[in-house]
């Protein structure tokens, strides 16, 4: 029977696969529907179902996670056969089966190491006292052990400098087994070995300094197979009992290890003052959690050179860092900061020491330090006295000042992004959408649904509990890249109004007729007509054109087919305009994509009033740790290259759809360009590397020019927008505007580079694995100067797009390609990122 599927016998861990029968080897009928049940193989050799719910139709895909790997799985595809009289029973039989092996889909490596106090009010301070939580990010290592070793850190900046620090290591290992989740997770008490911790803080002081300071900073090493493969970046600062608190003399302030500036005079004085304003540029002597400040600065022969600014909060012993930017270029005597950052509720919590009766809880005072990159000069210092502080004002509710609890429970909590939503707070969330939207008698729905789900309509979920809605949904968002406050805010406010306030799934009464019937609107938010039915059985393997009801009656289809549509609709990602926090674009793209104005809008006020409430829910965007996030990513840092002006220090100019930079040589092959992005830059979500399997930049441009044969004897011509060479030039060929063919399913969503580099076989000499050539078995390593361009180029392309690092991919992380094409330039770029 094995035969009777085709499919990949060896996926990759967390891939999705399409599995499909023959249909024209099997004998059924032709009304005949299919079923399919997947058993896992246990140690004892029994197999055991694990279908929860059967997936249906003639192909279907299956993903499996890190867990699987290793392990023997079937999967079995039963005929259903309808009953041949009215009170029989239908038949159901076997009629193929495939075994599977799930194998890593990625590198095993740890991707990111972090140190913090979980419990604490600022999760990078703690006392000797609390418990400190490690841990390793890791890629495909499900089962492995890592090793953390506790250090002091004496040296400057962020990491592990082995040379600094080599007698501040704790002697205890502490020991993990990476998750399911791939987190590898251990306790670090302090009091259990305060005093040993203690003494060695003490015992060594970073280079400069008279004393160990206020506080001792710690983090932590992670080891896999005896070797340090990764350090937590951000330290936690543990208040030293040893300290003896006092006043430091006037323009001497104490300044935690390593965050100071250089200590060389400065005799030109070409810094000469410092202050906040507003967007307005109004000065600024008092503002209040958040509001947005920039900064004004005021400086003598600095035009084109570099200079960064620290926000300090003013301590009488040691002042707290709040905010430190990239690096930023003078552009006149007098200028002020592009971007600037919001005093959220977590900056603030930074100068805030003491977990309880803290003076800093309700009122700081913050001062400047602007430090010159390129000049050989002490840090200027700006408002450090009464006159020149500007006063931070935290204001708090009522309610919050009375109920001290509930404040610090919503504090650990408050943040939505990049974690799940638990079943109370989902509750919480429908309660008040239902209590801020009416009927049209003027009655708020909560009056009459309470906290029920899904009760109305003539097609029901046959689950309706908060506990699988909250599953479904976090399943979801995970899918479809709804990970952060406000996209969750916009599309559960979306999908409220379209559910009727979650109590129905699908659209109109029973006895009601659309012309458009049977692919009328269901899930959550309404999958309607053929085409779009269609589209999503194609994406997600499950059979809703021949059972659309499937989409009303299933839970988790009505979620996933809801986030496919948000996220894949023909006019494109809504999750972009959620960032913009529109609420007139996300709900004409869920109702009516090309509606003008809002009154066009069905429920538009419903709507609106929906994702207001959602928002005080989630406590937005005072507490949303992602607006740090985006502030921090669009400071400028230093060019992978060392170079001072560079596209990947400040935003560059586009002129007709290329950059207009030194760095960059214009090749444009027009041929290899294939229409308009929908929208110039909210249309590019990735960016994606490849290899040329070529050796010169030449060599890949000729192969752009004479594109390649295809089955009807015509000619395709693929192509990127960027190729790097070995060399180092970065040379652009297609128009930012245009879409280029270099990765199915993502043309339309990304930008292209290619990186020159042969595929290599076993014997290290290159291949392109064809017919009369040996298999690819790597990749040829990028030359220094390769890997800085393409990480600067990188870098650029982000800014300019204004997206993150996990917006870039490799391509064979997206389609079929040979394995580590597109890693290996990623593993080569990602320190310099």
């Amino acid at each position: 029977m094995t035969e009777m599927i085709s499919g990949n016998r060896n996926p990759m861990a967390g891939t999705a696969y399409y599995y499909e029968i023959n249909a024209l080897n099997l004998l059924g009928k032709l009304n005949s529907s299919y079923e399919w049940h997947v058993f896992k193989k246990n140690k004892n050799k029994t197999w055991r179902d694990i279908t929860e719910t059967p997936k249906t139709g003639k192909r279907v895909s299956y993903k499996f996670g890190e867990i699987a790997v290793g392990i023997e799985f079937e999967i079995k595809v039963y005929e259903i056969q309808p009953e041949l009289l009215p009170g029989t029973s239908g038949i159901k039989k076997l009629v193929g089966s495939i075994i599977l092996i799930p194998v890593y889909g990625k590198v095993s490596k740890i991707d990111r190491v972090v140190l913090f106090n979980r419990n604490g009010k600022n999760v990078n301070k703690a006392g000797y006292r609390d418990t400190l939580t490690a841990q390793a990010h890791c890629i495909a290592m499900f089962g492995k052990e890592i090793e953390f070793h506790l250090w002091e850190d004496d040296a400057p900046g962020g990491g592990h400098d082995l040379v600094v620090n080599k007698n501040n290591r704790h002697n205890k290992v502490y020991r993990a087994v990476v998750n399911e989740n791939g987190i590898a997770e251990v306790k670090i008490s302090l009091i259990s070995d305060e005093r040993i911790l203690r003494q060695m803080a003490n015992k060594y002081l970073m280079i400069g300094d008279q004393d160990e300071g206020a506080y001792h900073e710690y983090y932590v090493t992670a080891t896999y197979s005896g070797k340090i493969v990764g350090a937590s970046q951000v330290n936690v600062d543990v208040v030293n009992p040893d300290y003896k608190k006092g006043k430091p003399a006037p323009h001497t302030p104490k300044f935690p290890s390593g965050q100071g500036g250089k200590k060389q005079t400065d005799p030109k004085g070409n810094i000469l003052e410092a202050v906040f304003i507003n967007d307005s540029g109004k000065e600024l002597s008092k503002v209040a959690v958040g509001e947005k400040v920039r900064i004004r600065i005021h400086s003598k022969n600095m035009v084109g050179k570099y200079i960064q600014y620290v926000v300090w909060e003013y301590d009488a012993g040691a002042h707290d860092e709040i905010y430190r930017s990239g690096h930023i270029k003078i552009p006149a005597d007098v200028c002020d900061t592009t971007s600037g950052f919001v005093i959220t509720k977590g900056l603030f919590e930074k100068g805030i020491d003491l977990p309880v009766g803290d003076p800093d809880a309700d009122r700081q005072h913050y001062f400047i330090e602007i430090i010159s990159i390129d000049l050989a000069a002490e840090s200027q210092r700006f408002g450090v006295d009464s006159k020149g502080l500007v006063e931070v004002e935290n204001v708090r509710s009522p309610a919050k000042i009375e109920d001290t609890k509930v404040s610090k429970q919503q504090i650990k909590v408050n943040c939505f992004c990049n974690r799940k939503i638990k079943e109370d707070e989902l509750r919480e969330m429908v309660t008040a959408m239902r209590k801020a939207t009416y009927d049209e008698a003027g009655e708020n729905f909560f009056k009459w649904n309470n906290d029920k789900l899904f009760t109305g309509g003539h097609e029901q979920f046959f689950t309706r509990t908060y506990d699988k809605f909250a599953e479904v949904l976090n399943k979801t968002f995970e899918n479809y890249e709804i990970n952060t406050c406000i996209r969750k805010i916009h599309f559960l406010g979306q999908c409220y109004h379209e559910t009727g306030a979650f109590m129905k799934s699908v659209e109109g009464k029973k006895n009601q007729e659309y012309w458009y019937d049977p692919y009328r609107g269901r899930g959550f938010i309404h999958l309607t007509l053929k085409g779009n039915y269609k589209k999503f059985e194609e994406a997600s393997g499950y059979s809703v054109v021949n059972t659309p009801t499937i989409v009303s009656t299933n839970i988790e289809i009505a979620a996933m087919s809801s986030g496919w549509y948000w996220k894949y609709n023909d006019m494109g990602n809504i999750n972009t305009f959620a960032d913009r926090d529109s609420i007139f674009d996300t709900s004409r793209l869920v109702n009516k994509p090309n509606a003008s104005k809002s009154s066009s809008i069905n429920g538009y006020n419903q709507r609106v009033n929906a994702i207001n409430a959602l928002k005080n829910v989630f406590e937005y965007p005072q507490n949303c740790i992602s607006l740090v996030k985006n502030e921090e990513t669009n400071e400028k840092t230093t060019c992978p290259s060392g170079l001072k002006d560079c596209i990947c220090l400040e935003i560059f100019n586009v002129e007709n759809g290329f950059i207009k930079h030194p760095i960059i040589t214009k090749n444009h092959i027009n041929i290899i360009e294939h229409g308009n992005f929908k929208d110039i830059k909210s249309s590019i979500q990735k960016v994606i590397l490849h290899r040329t399997a070529g050796g010169t930049t030449q060599a890949c441009i000729n192969t752009f020019k004479s594109g390649r044969k295809n089955r009807k004897g015509g000619v395709d011509h693929f192509g990127t927008h960027f190729v790097v060479g070995k060399d180092g030039v970065i040379t652009q060929t297609a128009d930012l505007s245009k879409v280029t063919w270099h990765c199915a399913g993502w043309n339309s969503k990304s930008v292209g580079i290619e990186v020159v580099g042969f595929a290599i076989d076993k014997n290290g000499k290159p291949t392109l694995g064809l017919k009369d050539q040996n298999p690819v078995t790597g990749w040829e390593s990028l030359t220094k100067e390769q890997s800085k361009s393409v990480a600067c180029l990188v870098k650029g392309l982000l800014n300019y797009y204004s997206l993150d690092k996990t917006k870039i991919d490799c391509h064979e992380n997206l389609a079929p390609k040979e394995a580590g094409e597109g890693q290996v330039v990623y593993n080569a770029i990602k320190d310099y990122l």
